[in-house]
């Protein structure tokens, strides 16, 4: 038997499939947003109920989500910030691989907001070697300390030229 469960907005889709008899099973359970890992073990337990058989005759299970695009979509996401070569902080903006062909100088097509606002987009004066290895020249807007919250208390965002950002917790 496979299972195949998938974490929505609003609810969990689990189908398990039984090979040597030809059918299949679906149900949907509520997500549990507080803790999705729940959601989907309650979607395998219903599925399993259903059929009548036990966790051990499952041979596979793959699991999918909505819940990372479903955020991007709607806009309710993390803020985030972009690090990109200089020169191509409006790349993702500009939209070349998403547009139609007819589309590609429509300048006044309806776009959707772009993921990042261009003050949170920096470009890094960089060169990636034959070796693949990259080679940080020097910054083009120099970073300044952020300070970024989270539910496990405050942090800040430190970042220098030629090194990765890291996040350094708040003394109390």
């Amino acid at each position: 038997m496979r299972v195949a469960i998938d974490v929505g907005g609003t609810f969990t889709d689990a189908i398990l499939v039984e090979e040597k008899k030809g059918s299949f099973f679906y149900t949907k359970t509520p997500t549990t947003h507080h803790d999705l890992a729940q959601g989907v073990l309650n979607g395998l337990q219903e599925i399993i109920r259903l059929v009548g058989a036990s966790i051990k005759d499952i041979d596979y299970i793959i699991h999918g989500t909505t819940i990372g695009t479903n955020a991007i979509v709607e806009g309710k996401g993390a803020r985030v910030g972009l690090i990109t070569t200089a020169g191509f902080e409006d790349v993702l903006e500009i939209r070349r691989v998403a547009r139609p062909k007819e589309a590609a100088f429509d300048f006044g097509a309806d776009n959707p907001p772009p993921l990042v606002p261009r003050y949170l987009r920096k470009g890094v004066f960089e060169r990636i070697d034959k070796d693949g290895r990259s080679s940080c020249l020097w910054m083009s807007t120099p970073f300044s300390a952020s300070l970024i919250t989270s539910g496990s208390g405050t942090s800040r965002l430190w970042s220098s030229p030629c090194s990765s950002p890291f996040l350094i917790p708040d003394m109390k």
